[in-house]
């Protein structure tokens, strides 16, 4: 019956729904993970190139201090 026919296309649209809703959540939860991940990795990053800076400063000091001697 029509009837019969509209509570089945329901149940299967509440599944469809389920699933949709089930797949949102996982990818709303792996981009928060990669989100996190990025902002380590852009964390390490900054302090890479902070520590290369270092480096670059002493480095040029010292070659200056060679010159002169």
């Amino acid at each position: 019956s029509p009837k019969e026919e509209t509570k089945i296309k329901l149940d299967e649209f509440s599944v469809e729904n389920r699933q949709l809703r089930s797949s949102l959540i996982d990818a709303q939860t792996n981009l928060a993970i990669l989100r996190s991940e990025m902002a380590t990795l852009r964390q390490h990053y900054e302090d890479k190139c902070d520590e290369l800076e270092w480096y670059i400063y002493i480095l040029c000091h010292i070659s200056i201090k060679h010159c002169k001697i």
